[in-house]
């Protein structure tokens, strides 16, 4: 199963975090680290603890810096057929992953729910999620793909579409498992009144898309 399991997390400026994120979850997988253009150690640790690296040319964002990683998992690595996304500031508990195993193995998707959320953006979200999608927390960073899924998605999938909201409800087996997370932890795609409006005129997009 091991083999079979690789973690892409998106990296910026995260040389405090870096090493303890990889390493705690290297245990259950191959890791894919995509250094967003960074000023610090960041790529010195991601290519001394990672096993492949992605170091973009500029500054992209958390969101295609995903898409970046995911693709080159379904162009070079075919034999991985469970992806997770990880965010790299060290939120994400290594621990938890053994309850994504645990559900991949019936759904397209599972969903890490957090039991703490640090804007209140994603309050709003959640609570729209819920009841539309029965999905508590879809901005969650922590998610567990079948490849089978992504290979559909990515067809579908245009330029800017926000990949870290984008999941096909109708016909598609997805869940979710509770997960802790480390409260207000920083964040590389900031904060205040600004990001949270964005984040909310984002979710409805994608929600009208899908409708």
């Amino acid at each position: 199963m091991k083999k079979k399991i690789i973690f892409i997390v998106p990296a910026h400026n995260e040389e405090k975090n870096l090493k303890k994120v990889l390493c705690s979850f290297k245990k259950y997988g191959d890791i894919l680290t995509v250094n967003d253009k960074s000023n610090d150690d960041t790529k010195k640790i991601a290519k001394k603890y990672s096993n492949y690296l992605i170091n973009n040319k500029k500054r992209f964002g958390y969101d295609y810096s995903i898409r970046f990683g995911i693709k080159f998992v379904l162009k070079n690595l075919k034999y991985k057929d469970i992806i997770f996304t990880v965010d790299g500031d060290g939120q994400h508990l290594a621990n938890e992953t053994p309850k994504f195993l645990k559900k991949i193995k019936s759904y397209d998707v599972v969903i890490g729910s957090r039991n703490y959320f640090n804007r209140y953006s994603e309050y709003f979200v959640s609570f729209i999620s819920k009841i539309t999608d029965d999905v508590d927390d879809p901005l969650s960073g922590f998610k567990c793909y079948r490849k089978k899924y992504l290979l559909e998605l990515f067809k579908i999938l245009k330029k800017r579409d926000y990949i870290g909201m984008f999941y096909l409800k109708k016909n598609k087996m997805i869940d979710e498992v509770n997960i802790r997370v480390k409260k207000n932890i920083k964040s590389s795609i900031g904060w205040g009144l600004k990001t949270d409006f964005k984040i909310i005129i984002t979710f409805i997009k994608i929600k009208l898309k899908l409708i």
